[in-house]
């Protein structure tokens, strides 16, 4: 996994400024320059952090709004990151255990899904950034729909009768869904959405992405890896 990618989410996740009422947001009127002071489209801002050779830099704000925002290239120590994001989700650390229960009913527990690989997402329906990637989890979780050796859960914060809703209206994304999991994020330490982490068969992390986008090749190689 390309883990520069995500130091630039760890500097500044859009989801949350997006999400926040008392920090400022990006909106159609931001200005997104690249590292030669170049303006540039947000696709292309983030088709460059996608590279891993860039980190977001600063940013100019007026008011509730972000004006302007820039990439600048990325510099050894930030290379040289750990691969976790958390002191507490580092690699081969053992994964909190929980016993859950999802919007239909179904059970889940950290003792049960030993021997499998767990892919966990954690979202909320107002991260504009978790509803982007849903489009991807899905089709993830769809090409290994069929193999009961690997699980995808995801934990979100509103309670069962408002995601019941949502999935009405939107669909699924081929994610178990657990409702109100404040306390499975404050156990897995998830300051940022969305958050992927992968747990092996021994019930240990083995990869840990914090934002959008750049998520999904990592996340294919963690699986690969493990089966």
């Amino acid at each position: 996994m390309n883990k520069i990618a995500l130091l630039t989410l760890l500097v500044i996740c859009i989801s949350i400024v997006e999400s926040s009422a008392q920090k400022p947001k990006v909106n159609n009127s931001t200005v997104f320059i690249d590292s030669n002071g170049k303006s540039i489209s947000k696709k292309e801002f983030r088709d460059k952090l996608k590279t891993g050779q860039y980190v977001v830099g600063d940013y100019k704000a007026s008011g509730l709004s972000i004006t302007e925002i820039s990439l600048r290239g990325i510099n050894e120590p930030e290379k040289e990151k750990l691969e976790s994001n958390s002191p507490k989700r580092q690699y081969h650390m053992q994964a909190p255990s929980f016993i859950t229960t999802d919007i239909n009913g179904i059970t889940y527990s950290t003792d049960q899904l030993k021997g499998k690989i767990v892919v966990v997402n954690f979202w909320f329906i107002k991260c504009p950034f978790c509803i982007e990637e849903m489009p991807e989890l899905k089709r993830l979780a769809e090409k290994y729909k069929n193999d009961p050796t690997i699980v995808f859960i995801s934990f979100a914060r509103e309670k069962a009768d408002k995601l019941k809703k949502y999935v009405q209206e939107k669909g699924d994304f081929g994610f178990a869904i657990i409702p109100q999991t404040e306390q499975i994020a404050t156990q897995y330490d998830i300051n940022s959405y969305p958050t992927t982490i992968v747990i092996n068969q021994k019930g240990e992390f083995v990869y840990d992405f914090e934002g959008y986008p750049g998520n999904i090749n990592g996340l294919e190689k963690a699986i690969y890896k493990l089966r």
